[in-house]
């Protein structure tokens, strides 16, 4: 039973760790998107005013490097929540088996105070019985 209990100490850590990643690795998901989406504004307002080709052409790459950046980072929020799904269900199954362990723990324990009840009952029929009989031959 402690060792159930452990499990689901252990698994519950895990799992409240790989949550605080994912959250993390989100959080750092929509600062990326909102630094781009930031920089299309500022692009948009440039654009009204005249560029030359070199600023065109660096613009474009820098946008474009961005927007792998976001995907990356995309990547890596989507397997950081997998990986939390994963710790997830681990943590249900150890709660679930501990749970199973438990009832079948409190089980044998009702099945054993019956079997002894009964066992002192017949013990005391078996006795008094005998006190019966010993005071029926007595007379």
């Amino acid at each position: 039973m402690t060792y159930r209990k452990q499990l689901e100490d252990v698994c519950q850590q895990d799992f409240a760790r790989s949550k605080r990643v994912w959250e993390e690795e989100r959080s750092v998901l929509e600062r990326y998107y909102e630094h781009w989406k930031h920089r299309m504004e500022q692009w948009r307002e440039r654009q009204k005013g005249l560029l030359s080709t070199c600023e065109l052409d660096l613009y474009h790459k820098y946008m474009l490097g961005k927007k792998v950046e976001i995907r990356q980072q995309a990547e890596k929020v989507k397997q950081c929540f997998e990986d939390m799904e994963q710790k997830r269900e681990r943590l249900l199954s150890a709660r679930k088996e501990k749970k199973i362990m438990e009832k079948l723990r409190e089980q044998h324990l009702a099945d054993f105070t019956a079997g002894k009840s009964g066992k002192e009952k017949k013990f005391l029929d078996a006795l008094a019985t005998q006190s019966f009989n010993f005071k029926g031959n007595a007379s």
